[in-house]
């Protein structure tokens, strides 16, 4: 009996996600590694319930070599001379198989090896971005993650055992105990912007990243931790595969401060007049209730505990809004600006906004505080004239303070840089 085609469209569909469910597993592996090559070999664990992880991916870094880290005089390179392409393995990867097992090729050398899993924690990966490691500190965390010697035409063993990470999850609400529905929520290490500020800071420009750390680095971008994600419909998030560390959660407002769209049959997206605004205003609000990053309360992991009450809460109440205009002082029209906000004392500006056709912005929900402005202007070229080039302006800053009610700021006006003046960028962060 002939078969019908719905079931022959069920079976083409079963075969065809079975064959995506895990996209990396590596092909059948030989009897025995080549002359050229050797191999790894192991079976990875829970380490909880010490059952096989199936399906895991296993992630293969090799170890940097001494003269790597500490590389003789810089040789001249002859002029003209084309740049050879650096062929060295960054990284090798396969998938464990139903029973755990794996077995990837790899060339002679040292070897990182780790394991990764949703859920568990990759090791190393928490010291990726902490550039302020000495290269000795490094060497000593290479020296504690799990390595293996392959020697040509020889299998190395090694079984891995994963470790499960914590987890932090609650419910975002606003005031009234409504849910806040699909809205953007973090969770990141306190640490993290001094660790980003640190590898942005003048003594690391220019810096040539050691070997050891971009090992380290190689073996975080394995790591599957959810550091963003939306709330569902009932507000609630969870975030799982945290390592050991202190936390914060942060939910991200969105106001979109453009006119209604209309949307034409061709998919065009029309506007009566005036340019559309690209970014919308982004407010966070940090658990369990603050509009400042000093105020959010922290939340500490130690191991594979799970955090249940990381409610986070919006409540506008007292809260302000700060408004103004921004105008180019030889003719008073708007030019295309930007306006960074930052609380005096911060850090970082942990705001910013675009002013609209008639060059007004507005910015919701402020803590009563003091504020710098930073305003960032530029008029772009006409697309139907590409003679006509883009002219910046003097990047203006200003002090505006928010006490008990709405604030409503003088017209801004900015003017052009003269020939040969440049903006410092340094003054908007």
């Amino acid at each position: 009996m002939r078969r019908s085609k719905p079931c022959l469209l069920l079976v083409f569909l079963t075969k065809l996600s079975l064959g995506l469910a895990h996209p990396q597993q590596s092909a059948a592996a030989p009897e025995r590694p080549s002359a050229l090559t050797g191999s790894v070999a192991g079976v990875v664990y829970y380490g909880e319930t010490q059952l096989p992880a199936r399906f895991a991916e296993i992630n293969v870094v090799p170890i940097p070599a001494k003269e790597d880290v500490e590389p003789p005089g810089k040789q001249p390179i002859p002029s003209g001379a084309p740049k050879q392409p650096d062929r060295r393995v960054q990284r090798i990867y396969g998938t464990s198989g139903m029973d755990g097992s794996f077995r990837l090729d790899a060339p002679e050398g040292d070897y990182l090896v780790v394991a990764r899993k949703p859920g568990y924690i990759t090791p190393g990966a928490a010291a990726a971005m902490d550039f302020s490691l000495s290269e000795e500190q490094l060497e000593s965390l290479i020296a504690s993650l799990p390595q293996v010697h392959v020697g040509a035409g020889q299998t190395a063993s090694l079984n891995l055992t994963l470790h499960r990470g914590a987890v932090i999850t609650g419910r975002a609400q606003f005031a009234d105990g409504s849910p806040v529905i699909g809205a953007m929520v973090g969770c990141e290490p306190i640490d993290s912007f001094l660790r980003l500020e640190g590898a942005l800071g003048r003594e690391n420009r220019g810096k040539v990243v050691s070997p050891r750390q971009v090992a380290v680095q190689s073996l975080a971008a394995a790591q599957e931790v959810q550091r963003g994600l939306t709330t569902d419909d009932q507000g609630r998030y969870r975030f799982f595969g945290l390592s050991p560390g202190k936390y914060i959660v942060t939910a991200m407002m969105a106001i979109d401060h453009n006119p209604g769209r209309v949307v034409m049959n061709d998919g065009s997206n029309t506007r009566s007049s005036g340019r559309e605004q690209a970014y919308p205003e982004m407010i966070p609000v940090y658990a369990p209730a603050a509009f400042r990053r000093r105020d959010a309360k922290v939340f500490e992991v130690r191991g594979a505990e799970q955090i249940a009450d990381a409610d986070l809460t919006i409540d506008p109440q007292g809260l302000h809004t700060l408004k103004g205009r921004v105008l180019a002082a030889d003719d008073h029209h708007a030019p295309r600006t930007m306006v960074y906000f930052k609380e005096n004392g911060a850090k970082e500006a942990s705001r910013f906004v675009e002013i609209g056709d008639d060059g007004t912005f507005e910015v919701h929900y402020l803590p009563p505080g003091s504020y710098t402005l930073s305003i960032l202007s530029s008029d772009f070229p006409d697309p139907a004239n590409p003679a006509e080039q883009r002219t910046e302006y003097k990047i203006v800053q200003l002090t505006a303070v928010v006490a008990d009610q709405d604030v409503l700021l003088d017209d801004v006006l900015v003017v052009l840089l003269k020939p040969g003046e440049h903006n410092r960028f340094d003054l908007l962060f």
